[in-house]
This record gives C-alpha cells, structure tokens and sequence, in this order.
C-alpha cells in the first residue's frame, strides 16, 4: 500500500469511525516522522521516537498460519518477517472473548484480521493538572495527583523505587483484570521484550524488599508525593512495508504479502485509558543487573516527563497486549 492509498484508507476508515469522538482523527503514520509501530516485542526500537506495539497483528498472523495448510517457511533474508513468525509473546495476552479475527479465503486469496477493544476506566477520576507539565521542551496536559490525595493514591501502586528518574508505577482500572503500568528509566534495552525482563526482575527486588521493610513505607503514596503524567490520545494506521511484497513457502506454493497494515488508537487521560487495534493481512498465490532499592524518602516526584514506557496487560498475563515507548509530545495534548 504505498502512502496515497494509505491516505485513502484513512478517510475510508475515517468515515466509519466518524461517531468515535474520544480518538482523534485517523492519521496515516507515513506522514509522522516521530512515531513508529513494530509487529512484535522483539522488534528493536527505532531511537528518539514514539514506538507502538499491540498483539492484533500477530494474532491476525496467527489466523493466517491456521488457514494456510502445512508449515510456512520464511526466507532467511527477511528478518522482519521471521521475528513475527516466531514471536510467540501474544499468546495469552487476551482471551477468546476480547479479540475478533476473520479470515476469508477467495481462489487464490487469503485475507485475515484481528480487532480488539478494551477500555479501562478509573473507578474515581484522578486529578486534572492545571498547569500540565513540560514533555521534551512542549507544554503538554497532565493528570495524576498533583497534591496527596488518598482517593487517588488508591489506584497506584508503587512497584519499584529508586530515585525520581527510575521507577515503577502501577494504575489501576476500574476493572481488576487489567493494568496499567508505566516505568520511567527503564528505556535502555534493545527491544520491548528486554525491558519487559528488566522490568519484572526489578520489581521483583523490589517484592523482596517490602518483605523485609514493611514500616518504611517506600510502596505507598505519602503526604508530600505527586504522580504527573501526561494526557495522551493518537489513531494511526500504518503499513509493515519490510514484509509487504515479501514471499512465503508452504506446502509447494509460493505466498506474496499483498497488504500488511494495522491501525492503534489510544487515548489516556484523568478519566482511565481505551485502546483499539486491528490488523489486515492478506496474501495470494503466484505459482505457489540486580537493582538496590533505597529508603523511602517523602516529597517523591513521579513524573513521566522524559522518556518512558507503557504498557497495558491482564493481571495473570506474563506480556502486554499493548505496549509502547514514549519518546518525544507527539502523541501528547497540547496545554
């Protein structure tokens, strides 16, 4: 799909999303230079950019290595295409009833696509920022607790604590099968699957520690603390050019990639957090290190105003069904 047709999808697909007033306008991502999606957690992440992961695409993957009878081989020189053969990491992520995928199949043509939707609303609003914060040199909007608030405090939890610059907060939704986690200063690994690892291994220190210091109060909101974080809300779609073209083996028949796309919308802000994701496949035929925690210490500044990443999961679920590293405003609301 090359970008003016991109661009046509996205006013197509503009018109049928027209009554969804939380998501902003459909923007192809060709025409974003700050913001990228990668297929899998083990893609590497481009630098100083926004990077969006969610599991639609590789459970629309899925439906197609189910149509398609016999094993798929990839070819060596597509790595791209191997990674999202081989992830595994959205099995699990969501259960049968959260996501829906379809697959026809036309003479030659097989066409598969996996949608999901979950919104995750606070039980009680958080606190609107009114003088927002500054993200990368941009005023942008805020919500969190500005000022200790025990209302508030009750849906964080503080898994890990280092300092103001590496920690680990966990939101919770109304619903309790889900959350929301976001870590700050856990940005230096290669790819999401090694920060997800760095992640667990720091807060299970962290587990260790409040089993030992259970007076000191490092894992609770005090008085003097605030939790900021910024208001984010995009709708992209975006096509996986690396893999669109490419050609894949089964069972004496040779597939070429026809379309490869996939569109996230997330919005997160005081009121809780809502993501839509959906991918589009379709192929034919030619021929056929230990962390030390420190002490509690009050006036704690959790404040994601440099680089981060989030991530949304089932409480039981070792990954995320969404995750993403937030590099620069782009995808933030202006103040």
């Amino acid at each position: 799909m090359t970008i003016a047709s991109c661009r046509e999808r996205t006013r197509v697909s503009q018109r049928a999303l027209q009554k969804e007033s939380s998501f902003p306008k459909l923007t192809c991502i060709d025409t974003v230079s700050s913001t990228e999606f990668i297929p899998t957690l083990q893609h590497g992440l481009p630098k100083h950019k926004n990077v969006i992961y969610s599991a639609a695409f590789l459970y629309a993957w899925n439906e197609l290595q189910n149509k398609i009878e016999g094993k798929i081989n990839i070819p060596d020189s597509n790595h791209d295409l191997k990674l999202i053969a081989q992830s595994q990491s959205y099995i699990g992520t969501l259960s049968k009833g959260e996501y829906i995928t379809d697959v026809t199949h036309a003479e030659d043509v097989v066409a598969v696509s996996a949608i999901f939707k979950i919104g995750l609303p606070f039980k009680i609003d958080m606190d609107t920022v009114e003088n927002g914060l500054v993200f990368g040199g941009k005023h942008v909007k805020a919500f969190g607790m500005s000022s200790y608030s025990e209302r508030v405090a009750n849906q964080i939890e503080i898994l890990y604590y280092e300092n103001d610059d590496k920690f680990i907060l966990k939101i919770l939704p109304a619903d309790s099968n889900d959350e929301i986690t976001v870590a700050k200063g856990f940005n230096a690994n290669t790819n999401f699957d090694a920060i997800l690892q760095t992640i667990k291994f720091s807060i299970d220190v962290a587990e260790r520690e409040r089993g030992k210091r259970r007076d000191d109060g490092m894992f609770i909101l005090h008085d003097g603390d605030i939790v900021l974080l910024p208001v984010m809300k995009f709708n992209y779609l975006a096509n996986y050019k690396s893999i669109i073209g490419a050609h894949i083996f089964a069972k004496n028949k040779t597939l070429t990639i026809e379309k490869a796309n996939q569109r996230n919308a997330f919005l997160i802000d005081e009121h809780g957090a809502k993501v839509e994701s959906e991918a589009e496949m379709t192929v034919s035929t030619d021929s056929v290190g230990p962390m030390v925690t420190q002490r509690a210490q009050r006036d704690r500044k959790l404040v994601l105003n440099k680089e981060f990443v989030l991530f949304l999961k089932k409480h039981k679920a070792s990954n995320p069904y969404f995750m993403m590293l937030v590099s620069n405003a782009d995808i933030m609301v202006p103040r």
